[in-house]
């Protein structure tokens, strides 16, 4: 159950990170950018707050399984996975 736990509190934190959540009027245009949705999975989880700013809290995932699974919803329902330090890097560069 705690490693369920763990998954959904990583998906819920990485996907809401600086991300606008809107309804889907219509089917997107074939050139629109696909939003993917990320899954890490790991024996245990905490979140700690920063020393600096409280309100900031990182998570910090023990025994997890080295590959992080990514996928899309319609149209393109793409799914795959990729190594998680390649993620965190991509993560990193992505939110600097």
């Amino acid at each position: 159950m705690r490693r369920i736990l763990s998954a959904i509190l990583a998906l819920g934190l990485l996907y809401t990170a600086g991300t606008t959540i809107v309804a889907q009027g219509a089917t997107p245009a074939a050139d629109s950018q696909v939003s993917l949705l990320f899954v890490q999975t790991s024996s245990t989880s905490t979140l700690t707050p920063l020393s600096d700013d409280p309100t900031l809290l990182t998570l910090t995932l023990v025994q997890g399984t080295g590959e992080t699974i990514f996928f899309s919803d319609r149209p393109d329902r793409l799914v795959g996975s990729i190594a998680t330090e390649g993620f965190i890097e991509g993560f990193r560069q992505e939110t600097a």
